[in-house]
């Protein structure tokens, strides 16, 4: 995805984000010690959009004090159809979002 960071220039106060579409069915922990954990979440059985919603992707343009590449959370409502751009560059799987950036960083995606 480093071919991506900054390559995308928002406008205003605005952030571009990418999402892994299935990003939030399943998370891959790694143990240590060459173990790791699958963690399967079924959100097919909810109506609450902060379950079922796109909530989470990486950050592919600098902002303030957060880099590019830097894995953030935002607001469920916040990345709908509205806020979705067209890019050839994207990854299959993946969206890409314009949006006004509200909530904190949590920690740099492998």
């Amino acid at each position: 995805m480093k071919h991506l960071y900054n390559k995308i220039k928002p406008v205003g106060r605005r952030v571009i984000v990418l999402v892994d579409i299935d990003g939030k069915k399943s998370h891959n922990l790694d143990l240590g010690n060459g173990k790791s954990v699958s963690l399967e979440i079924a959100t097919e059985y909810s109506w609450d959009g902060r379950v079922t919603g796109l909530t989470q992707g990486i950050l592919l343009t600098d902002y303030k004090n957060l880099k590019a590449g830097m894995y953030v959370l935002a607001h469920h409502s916040s990345m709908g159809d509205e806020c979705e751009l067209v890019h050839e560059g994207i990854p299959h799987g993946h969206k890409l979002f314009s949006r006004i950036l509200f909530t904190l960083a949590q920690t740099k995606k492998n």
